[in-house]
């Protein structure tokens, strides 16, 4: 009888261990597009988009970035939480291991000359040391299924690190091409300013030698007010 207990302990332990709380966890096919619409020739979708500023090659744009991303106070918060998540996926993963705990001590004492036995020592001196050691066996899988939480929260953090790092960068990319956008338009409404003040100042060369018309004058007047009607809020 007890050889027969001996050789049913580990099929128990076995049984119980194949007994994990809750179905195994699986992470969900998110199919992405193989190349992005209109961009074929610069990046596909497996080179990410971390980097895809750096295809237009301006270092002005690279330097903003590089700034944004370093001192957006989103992205700080996000590296932080994937720091947290990390830590804490270590912590769960020391659950596995034994825990150990050891203690020391020392303690002297001195007692007075007229508390001590003939003969006695005076001082006395005592040392305490301790040793601890547990270990728990994840029969039902609790620790492990911690453990996969932890995994899966450390995913989603580096999910939003990388997500924040794409909206700052997606964001500083666009402002910085409306920007250079509106530099080009002013640019062109300045150089239409000169053309069109040439245009004016000869209708009126025309109207004064007679062979122009106060409608030519009035027309080169108005295009010229509504072309300086566009700089300001360029």
């Amino acid at each position: 009888m007890p050889k027969l207990k001996f050789m049913l302990a580990p099929i128990v332990a076995a049984v119980l261990a194949a007994c994990a709380v809750g179905p195994n966890y699986h992470a969900p096919e998110v199919k992405a597009a193989e190349k992005f619409d209109g961009l074929e020739s610069t990046y596909s979708a497996e080179q990410g988009v971390g980097q895809f500023w750096k295809t237009f090659h301006d270092a002005t744009l690279e330097r903003l970035v590089s700034e944004a991303t370093t001192s957006n106070y989103d992205v700080r918060i996000a590296l932080n939480r994937v720091d947290e998540a990390r830590a804490l996926r270590r912590d769960t993963a020391f659950d596995l291991a034994p825990s150990i705990q050891a203690s020391g001590g020392y303690t002297k004492t001195k007692v007075s000359r007229e508390q001590t036995l003939a003969g006695a020592p005076r001082s006395t001196e005592f040392y305490d040391a301790g040793f601890d050691a547990f270990w728990e066996l994840d029969f039902f899988g609790r620790v492990r299924r911690g453990l996969e939480a932890s995994n899966a929260q450390l995913g989603a953090a580096d999910a939003a690190e990388r997500d924040a790092l794409v909206i700052v960068t997606a964001e500083v990319t666009r402002t910085y091409f409306e920007l250079r956008g509106f530099q080009q338009q002013l640019d062109v409404a300045q150089r239409n300013v000169v053309n069109q003040q040439s245009t004016l100042d000869l209708a009126k060369a025309r109207l004064e030698g007679g062979t122009g018309t106060e409608f030519d004058t009035a027309r080169a007047e108005a295009q010229l007010s509504t072309t300086l009607g566009t700089i300001a809020p360029l």
